[in-house]
């Protein structure tokens, strides 16, 4: 026997799902980005700047390069706009793969 389509397959509702995670995603990136305050910087600051570099010297003696990679990723994500774009990405993919879960009719075998 073919598998029939169901008649209410639920492709509009995924479809639905994908455009209010975008619309969403969207709107709190942009919320993130415009709201977030940066990190203070210190760096200009002669003390400041040679306790980060004794810290990051620090850290890589004692981790190695993956852990001074890890560290600056850490002070990456600390920025507005890295969290906005993040979001973003997260937001679209998802949404994108709503819409295509949404092209295929879900399928009945009696």
């Amino acid at each position: 026997m073919r598998p029939v389509t169901a008649p209410n397959s639920g492709t509009p509702r995924l479809r639905k799902v994908g455009l209010v995670i975008l619309v969403v995603g969207f709107t709190l990136a942009a919320l993130i980005y415009l709201t977030g305050s940066n990190p203070e910087d210190f760096s200009s600051d002669p003390a400041t700047a040679r306790a980060y570099k004794n810290q990051s010297q620090e850290i890589q003696l004692n981790y190695g390069h993956s852990g001074l990679v890890m560290n600056q990723l850490a002070d990456d994500l600390k920025q507005p706009a890295t969290q906005a774009i993040l979001l973003l990405i997260i937001s679209t993919v998802s949404a994108c793969a709503c819409f295509y879960l949404a092209r295929f009719p879900k399928r009945h075998s009696d």
